[in-house]
């Protein structure tokens, strides 16, 4: 039981030693940051398919799963009551 809580702790640390990372590095490219701004803050929406198949009951069902992405302004001038 004591090697199994040891082993949990030492893959816990090791996590997070090796994905956390600081959140505001100092060090950003602002020509990066104003790239990415101009694609995703222009208002538009992506929209990606795929086809699925799913087991229900037993039972294989196709379909289309459909994923719409769009990024706005959050209470925009328009928006404010």
């Amino acid at each position: 039981m004591i090697y199994l809580l040891n082993k949990y702790i030492l893959f816990t640390v090791n996590f997070f030693l090796l994905f956390c990372s600081n959140p505001h590095p100092e060090t950003k490219n602002k020509n990066q940051q104003q790239s990415f701004n101009s694609y995703w803050y222009k208002g538009t929406a992506e929209i990606t398919s795929y086809q699925l198949s799913q087991v229900r009951y037993g039972e294989v069902h196709k379909g289309t799963a459909v994923h719409i992405f769009v990024t706005e302004n959050f209470l925009s001038n328009n928006d404010a009551c």
